[in-house]
């Protein structure tokens, strides 16, 4: 599909009623597990630069200086280190190991939020393009939501 990379036999379909994006059939484990283990070598973002205050300056609207903020489907970190540089607390998660450094930007699924040492420890939570990669997006929502602290966003 993306660059011819990936399985022909899924369609992309728009929902009418919520304009979710979504493929079906949906990806499986092991096809998710296949594609993000060398997503990253695919070379799709093999020249691109990353920008100065290139993270979505609609985020200025919800984050404080102290707050601790996580990016699910992170890749490269383009937003992670931007607001890094910017002096936030900031964290990434990525499917893709050959991009996680695993000091800032680690190799989870955001399952991981569900377990108990996450709970209450984020102010923010974002991710930009990552529900058209799920198979579960109630469950994807209710793990970041255990993650939040009390007025997380």
């Amino acid at each position: 599909m993306r660059f011819q990379c990936y399985n022909k036999d899924k369609a992309i379909v728009k929902c009418v009623y919520c304009n979710l994006i979504q493929l079906i059939p949906q990806w499986n484990e092991e096809e998710l597990s296949n594609i993000y283990s060398k997503y990253s070598i695919k070379k799709d973002f093999e020249n691109h630069k990353i920008q100065e205050h290139s993270y979505p300056q609609y985020l200025d609207n919800y984050i404080k200086t102290n707050d601790t903020i996580l990016e699910i489907g992170c890749g490269f970190g383009g937003n992670v280190f931007q607001l890094k540089k910017l002096g936030y607390k900031i964290y990434g998660f990525d499917k893709d190991p050959t991009v996680c450094d695993e000091k800032t930007i680690f190799n989870f699924d955001a399952s991981i939020l569900k377990n108990k040492e996450y709970n209450n420890t984020f102010d923010i939570i974002f991710g930009i393009h990552v529900f058209e990669h799920l198979n579960n997006p109630k469950e994807f929502l209710n793990n970041c939501y255990n993650a939040l602290k009390n007025k997380g966003k």
